[in-house]
C-alpha cells in the first residue's frame, strides 16, 4: 500500500485520486475535487464534504490513524463506501454510505474507531462489516435502511450488519444505540411500552 505510484492523469470520474502515504498530515484537508481518497500509513488528515462515488472504494484507510471522515457521500462504489484496513483511532461521522457492495468495512486489526451518525442504506451486502481481529470499535447513532436485502419488517436472513470482531460496542456510554429500520417497524413486539425506543437488541450476525 505504501509503494504505489499514481500518475496525475489517472483519474476517477474525471477527478484526481488523492493518495497519501507515510506522513503526518497535521490536520490538512483533502481538496474538494477528489474522485477517490487512498491513505497508507497516514495520520491526522481531514476528509470532509467530498462526493466519492462510482469508484471501486470511495475512501480507503490503511495502516493509518487519527483520520477524520465527515459529511462525505460515498455511494455507488463497486466494493465499499469506506474501507478501513489495519487502522485505529479514526472517526467516521455524518456520512452517507449507500448503494455500495458494502457500506463501511473494517478488517485486519482495525480497532478503537468511532463510527457515528452515518446514514447507511441500500448496500448490497452489509451496512457495516467488521471482520476478525477488529476490536474496541464504537458504532452508535447510525441509521440503517434496506441493507443486505432487508425490508420494512425484520427478516433474520437479511440482517443489516456483521461483527466477527471482539469487544465492539454498538451503543455509546450513554446507551445510545443505532436505528435499524427493519427492527423498529416491529413495534408490536419490539416496543412493548410504545415509548419510541425499541426494547430488544438487534441480532447482528457474526
Amino acid at each position: 500500500m505504501t509503494s504505489q505510484k499514481i500518475p496525475k492523469n489517472n483519474t476517477v470520474n474525471g477527478k484526481p485520486i488523492y493518495y497519501y502515504k507515510n506522513r503526518n498530515m497535521n490536520n490538512a484537508r483533502v481538496p474538494v475535487n477528489a474522485g477517490q481518497v487512498i491513505l497508507a500509513n497516514v495520520s491526522h488528515l481531514i476528509v470532509e464534504n467530498l462526493n466519492l462515488s462510482y469508484a471501486s472504494v470511495g475512501i480507503e484507510i490503511c495502516f493509518s490513524s487519527h483520520i477524520t471522515v465527515k459529511n462525505c457521500i460515498c455511494s455507488h462504489n463497486e466494493i465499499c463506501g469506506i474501507y478501513i484496513f489495519n487502522s485505529s483511532h479514526n472517526t467516521i461521522s455524518n456520512n452517507v454510505c449507500s448503494y455500495n457492495k458494502e457500506g463501511i468495512g473494517l478488517t485486519m486489526f482495525s480497532s478503537y474507531n468511532h463510527i457515528t451518525y452515518n446514514n447507511i442504506s441500500y448496500n448490497e451486502y452489509f451496512g457495516i462489516f467488521i471482520d476478525l481481529y477488529c476490536s474496541n470499535n464504537l458504532i452508535w447513532g447510525n441509521s440503517f435502511y434496506y441493507n443486505h436485502g432487508s425490508g420494512d419488517t425484520f427478516n433474520y436472513l437479511h440482517v443489516q450488519a456483521f461483527d466477527k470482531g471482539n469487544n465492539n460496542h454498538w451503543y455509546s456510554s450513554l446507551c445510545i444505540g443505532n436505528y435499524w429500520h427493519d427492527w423498529a417497524n416491529n413495534n408490536n413486539t419490539n416496543d412493548r411500552n410504545h415509548d419510541g425506543i425499541v426494547d430488544w437488541l438487534y441480532p447482528i450476525w457474526g
